[in-house]
């Protein structure tokens, strides 16, 4: 079995020095309510690095009503809440993509988790350091984004017009 080391800076968060227990335990439920819910994460991601256009719509036929409840204008919840923070200003191709695998994988029960968590203010810090760079293949790429175009295009929004760039 390796050996574990663990920096000062570890000491805090992983073990709780300097906090109450109660916070320290807050903290800790937080992060393995994320870590559950980055296993489906990854798990779609590595399905849409292999997926055909055909099968996308077939496995993801929930993506144009959850990319419509996230682009309509409305009050700040659930889905809309954790997503929306991604389309902001300067949005990149791998932000695009991003914001994209967390619209197909998270899950009603995984928002509500996330939100309750406090996630809401982070998800775009944790989209782009822990998700990393999403791959799908082109002919996947043009599907999705004739997707987003045909859901977006009627919507007359703020969010959709920053998703459209």
């Amino acid at each position: 079995m390796r050996s574990l080391s663990f920096s000062k800076e570890d000491h805090s968060s992983l073990f709780g020095v300097g906090f109450e227990p109660n916070i320290h335990l807050e903290r800790l439920q937080a992060a393995e309510s994320f870590y559950r819910t980055r296993k489906d994460i990854e798990k779609h991601k590595t399905n849409l690095a292999l997926i055909t256009p055909r099968e996308f719509k077939k496995k993801y036929s929930t993506f144009q009503a959850r990319l419509k409840e996230i682009i309509m204008e409305g009050p700040q919840t659930g889905r809309r809440k954790l997503l929306q923070p991604l389309l902001l200003d300067g949005l990149t191709t791998d932000g695009i993509w991003g914001f994209v695998l967390l619209c197909v994988a998270l899950s009603d029960d995984q928002c509500k988790t996330l939100e309750s968590a406090s996630f809401g203010d982070i998800v775009p810090q944790l989209v782009e350091g822990v998700v990393g760079i999403v791959t799908v293949p082109s002919e996947t790429t043009t599907a999705i984004l004739t997707i987003v175009r045909n859901v977006c295009d009627p919507i007359h929004s703020h969010w959709s017009k920053q998703l459209l760039g």
